[in-house]
């Protein structure tokens, strides 16, 4: 697998880079493959402390440790909203990786494919997945079928010409009733797994939000996207002070949501729902085959509908 090093990932270590890139992958496995020169920078051999440059080209084999075509097909529970002979859109639930990588091998999106369509999907590059969702979060995820669809919708992702749009529960009240979040976005130095906005280096990242309800302590957002760079709702969300609820990566989980919580049931429904509380509700694109634009929608999953429930009436649930 080749990687091209954007600004936003320059001057971190070869060893942190592996281990964001394979989230499975700890940092001494990274550094076990890049000792054993599985691991090339530039077609070169470097060792795991080099900091990469913009433009570089980082290389990791990884068939000694995770060979794809060993995949087994697997039940894996996932709804689905459309299909046809090009495209699959999947309700993915919580708790569902997309893709297998090193250490995760089982009970992922790509796994329950497999045990649909059998060896057909291996035939397409990363098994038709052209983009993901965070493991919990939920929503609507778009599958390709073909070859030519998954370039067709890869290419869309990467010039930002789909249109996603999500929902979640965050802690507080924005003070706007809709706004725009424009920063640039950069890897945080001090944990490589989470990102930080920074004020002359990164990538932009724009997300648009709107005030849908307003309860105690807590606020029910909608937000459309005009780029999908990593963790970046969650992070805006929390940059202006509105963490989603259950993220505690961002600022939602136990520190804050639960101390807001008005009551023993509010903060119970919040340790029930277990994640963060951040749903991708439709998606919108151009068909690879019509080259019609296309739009699919999720219904908010039971999880957060209890917890909304539940701060509108807690007695009800007493």
């Amino acid at each position: 697998m080749d990687y091209r090093i954007e600004i936003d990932q320059a001057d971190t270590r070869l060893d942190q880079f592996i281990t964001s890139v394979f989230e499975s992958i700890s940092r001494s496995q990274a550094q076990k493959l890049i000792s054993e020169n599985q691991v090339t920078v530039n077609g070169k051999s470097c060792k795991s402390a080099y900091k990469l440059q913009v433009s570089d080209w980082v290389c990791v084999d990884i068939s000694d440790t995770f060979d794809s075509s060993r995949i087994q097909p697997e039940c894996i529970e996932f709804g689905v909203l459309h299909e046809d002979a090009e495209i699959l859109v999947v309700d993915k639930p919580a708790n569902l990786i997309a893709h297998p990588a090193p250490g995760v091998s089982s009970g992922t999106l790509v796994n329950g494919l497999l045990k649909r369509y059998g060896n057909r999907v291996h035939a397409i590059e990363r098994n038709g997945i052209v983009h993901r969702l965070d493991k919990n979060t939920t929503g609507v995820m778009v599958v390709a079928k073909t070859a030519n669809s998954a370039q067709h919708l890869s290419n869309q992702f990467k010039a930002h010409t789909t249109n996603r749009k999500y929902i979640a529960l965050v802690c507080g009240t924005p003070k706007h009733q809709s706004a725009t979040i424009d920063t640039r976005i950069h890897r945080s130095r001090r944990d490589w797994r989470k990102m930080m906005v920074t004020e002359d280096s990164g990538r932009r990242a724009i997300t648009h939000y709107r005030v849908l309800e307003i309860f105690d302590r807590f606020s029910l957002v909608d937000l459309t996207l005009d780029t999908g760079r990593t963790h970046q709702i969650r992070l805006h969300l929390s940059h202006i002070g509105y963490p989603i609820v259950g993220d505690p990566v961002y600022g939602g989980g136990d520190k804050r949501a639960l101390n807001d919580a008005s009551n023993s049931l509010v903060k119970q429904s919040f340790l029930n729902l277990g994640r963060q509380a951040l749903h991708a509700q439709s998606l919108e694109f151009e068909h690879p085959l019509t080259r019609k634009r296309v739009a699919y929608y999720s219904p908010l999953p039971a999880d957060i509908q209890f917890v909304i429930a539940t701060l509108l009436n807690p007695s009800d649930f007493a």
